[in-house]
C-alpha cells in the first residue's frame, strides 16, 4: 500500500506558486521503483503549504493527486455489501498483480473513451482526468513510456486541440483519414489513421524527458510498400515500414532516439506512395507502467465496438500486452439525434470487452460510468440512466469492475453548483476532472473499502 497524504486545503491565487513548488518537490523526489513516496520530502512540502494562513479555493492549476484530495473523498453515500467488495477486488486482481511486478516487466493500461477522456473541458490540459491519472501513477511507479499518442483525437483532421505533440504539414502533398483504428460514421464521423501522400509529413515533438526509443504505430495497405521516411532536424534516419497488404493491417516499428534533440518527422519515402500513421509511443524503460489513452472526441460506442478487428487492431501491437482496460463511453450515445439504441450500445460494449479478452483472457475490465450531463439527462431514446443499467449488467456478466461517479459527482444541477461543469453542460472543468481522476485513482490503486463502496 502506498503512502496516502490526505490533505484538505485551499490556497489563494497569490500563494499558488508555493503550492506548485511543494507539489513539484514531491514529484521530483518520489521513489519510482517502489510504491511509496519519500515521506521526508513530502512532509517538508506539506509543512510549507500548511504555513499559509490565507486559504481560498484554487481550481485551474494542475497538481499531483498526492497533494489533492476531494472534499467529497471520504463521504460514503448509498449501501454496499461485502460481496461487491470481493467482486471488485477479484475483477481488478490481474491489474494489481501487474502493478506489483511492474519493477520487473511492463504493466499497460488502455483507456477507451470520448472527448471527456481525451482532451476537452479543463483550461489546463494536465487536469484532464486521464492525464491526472497518468501523473499520479508516475509518482508511485516507474514510467515505462508515454503510452500511445494518437495523431488525431477529434473529428475530421483535427489534432488534439490542447496537446502540441503532433503537427501536420501538407506542403504540396495531401493528408486525409481512413477508417482504420478507432472510427465511426454518421454524426461526428472520424477516421483513426492519417494517410499522407506526396511530400506531406507529420512532425512529433519530443518530450523534455528524453526517451530511448519511439514505437511508431502504422498501417500497411496496397500503396504503402515504399515505406515511411523518418527524419530528424532535416536529416534522414532511415526508411521503416515497407510492408504492403491487400487490406489495412496494423504494424509497429521501433526507432532509436538517443541522437535526436527536439522533433522527428514522418513522410512517404516515395511521392507516388502513401503512408498510414496512427500514433507513436515514447519508451523510457524496459519495465514500469504505461497509460495508453485511445479516447477520441465525438466517439460513441460504435467507434470501438462495431468493427473491433479494425478499430482495436493496434491494441495487439502494444509491447507487453494489456493488463487493464478502462472503458468510459455513453454520453455521445445518449445525445438525441445519434440514434443509438440500448441494444446497440450493449452490443458494441460487449464486442469491445470480448475483443480485449481475446487479446488477454486475464485483462482486468473496468467500466467507468460517465458523468450525468445536461443532454444525457434530457435524452429520450437512450438516457444515461439506461446506459448505467447496461453498464452494470455488462460488468457483472463479464466479471468486470464498475464505478459510477454519480453519488459523488451528483446530478447535472448538483454538479453544476459545485463548479464541476464547463458552460456546454457536457465537459468537466478543471475541478470536475480532478474529482473524476481522484475517484478512479482510489479504485485502481488504493485497496480500501471506502473506494469499493463507490461501485454501486
Amino acid at each position: 500500500m502506498h503512502a496516502k497524504l490526505h490533505l484538505h486545503m485551499q490556497a489563494s491565487t497569490k500563494h499558488s506558486a508555493w503550492l506548485l513548488s511543494a507539489a513539484k518537490c514531491v514529484r521530483e523526489n518520489s521513489l519510482v521503483r517502489g510504491s511509496k513516496v519519500n515521506l521526508f520530502v513530502a512532509m517538508t512540502a506539506i509543512t510549507a503549504i500548511a504555513s499559509l494562513n490565507v486559504l481560498k479555493h484554487i481550481q485551474t492549476i494542475a497538481i499531483p493527486n498526492t497533494l489533492y484530495k476531494s472534499q467529497f473523498r471520504n463521504t460514503t453515500e448509498g449501501p454496499w455489501s461485502r460481496d461487491d467488495n470481493t467482486h471488485q477486488q477479484e475483477s481488478l486482481g490481474g491489474w494489481r498483480r501487474a502493478l506489483a511486478s511492474s519493477n520487473q516487466r511492463v504493466a499497460n493500461a488502455v483507456i477507451i473513451g470520448d472527448s471527456i477522456a481525451c482532451c476537452i473541458g479543463p483550461q489546463d490540459y494536465g487536469n484532464v482526468w486521464t492525464n491526472s491519472l497518468r501523473t499520479y501513477i508516475n509518482l508511485h511507479y516507474m514510467q515505462h513510456g508515454s503510452g500511445v499518442i494518437p495523431v488525431g483525437s477529434n473529428d475530421k483532421l483535427a489534432l488534439n486541440p490542447l496537446s502540441p505533440e503532433w503537427s501536420i504539414h501538407n506542403n504540396t502533398g495531401q493528408t486525409s483519414v481512413v477508417n482504420f483504428g478507432p472510427y465511426q460514421t454518421g454524426v461526428g464521423a472520424f477516421g483513426g489513421v492519417f494517410k499522407l501522400t506526396g511530400d506531406a509529413d507529420l512532425t512529433l515533438l519530443l518530450p523534455e524527458k528524453r526517451p530511448d526509443n519511439l514505437v511508431l504505430y502504422y498501417a500497411s495497405s496496397t500503396d504503402s510498400g515504399a515505406g515511411i521516411l523518418v527524419s530528424a532536424e532535416r536529416k534522414a534516419l532511415g526508411i521503416f515500414g515497407k510492408e504492403s497488404s491487400p487490406r489495412f493491417l496494423a504494424h509497429t516499428a521501433v526507432i532509436p532516439l538517443k541522437q535526436i534533440s527536439s522533433k522527428i518527422s514522418f513522410s512517404p519515402a516515395l511521392a507516388s506512395g502513401s503512408v498510414y500513421i496512427y500514433g507513436a509511443e515514447f519508451i523510457y524503460h524496459d519495465e514500469g507502467v504505461s497509460i495508453h489513452n485511445l479516447a477520441h472526441g465525438y466517439a460513441r460506442s460504435e467507434a470501438f465496438g462495431s468493427d473491433t478487428a479494425a478499430q482495436l487492431a493496434f491494441l495487439d501491437k502494444i509491447p507487453g500486452g494489456i493488463q487493464l482496460a478502462v472503458i468510459s463511453l455513453g454520453v455521445n450515445d445518449s445525445i438525441n439525434g445519434t440514434g443509438t439504441t440500448a441494444s446497440e450500445y450493449r452490443s458494441n460494449m460487449q464486442q469491445i470487452i470480448s475483443y480485449l479478452r481475446q487479446l488477454n483472457p486475464d485483462v482486468s475490465i473496468f467500466i467507468y460510468d460517465q458523468i450525468s450531463t445536461r443532454p444525457g439527462e434530457a435524452a429520450t431514446l437512450l438516457p444515461q440512466s439506461l446506459i448505467r443499467e447496461q453498464e452494470k449488467q455488462l460488468a457483472q456478466t463479464n466479471h468486470g469492475a464498475y464505478l459510477s461517479p454519480l453519488s459523488r459527482w451528483g446530478t447535472f444541477s448538483v454538479a453544476s453548483a459545485r463548479g464541476y461543469f464547463s458552460p456546454d453542460g457536457i465537459h468537466p472543468t478543471d475541478l470536475g476532472d480532478r474529482e473524476l481522476a481522484s475517484l478512479l485513482e482510489t479504485m485502481l490503486l488504493e485497496e480500501d473499502d471506502s473506494a469499493l463502496a463507490m461501485s454501486r
